[in-house]
């Protein structure tokens, strides 16, 4: 993402949080794994739809390339330290 590619995430756990400002492509078709219970599985057959989608769109995946990489470009270690920093101040 930082280096402008369009990417696919799943719409799970840590992906969450870089899921907005059409960034990614998201997953949303996400099963339980009965074995690994908090984790999920995406359907193959939406990655497939996913991977043709940017394939076929090539003005899209430059789209979602440069809104990924605008958006890790925010995601600074030290914006990052700030911001627990914020949190634990409130506890």
């Amino acid at each position: 993402m930082a280096c402008g590619v369009p990417t696919i995430l799943s719409a799970n756990t840590g992906h969450l949080d870089l899921i907005r400002d059409g960034a990614a492509l998201a997953l949303t078709d996400q099963r339980a794994i009965a074995s690994a219970p908090g984790w999920r599985e995406s359907n193959i057959e939406e990655i497939l739809a996913a991977l043709e989608d940017l394939y076929t769109d090539r003005a899209r995946a430059r789209e979602i390339g440069a809104a990924g990489a605008k958006l890790l470009a925010g995601l600074t270690w030290a914006k990052t330290a700030d911001e627990i920093k914020r949190i634990i101040s409130k506890l």
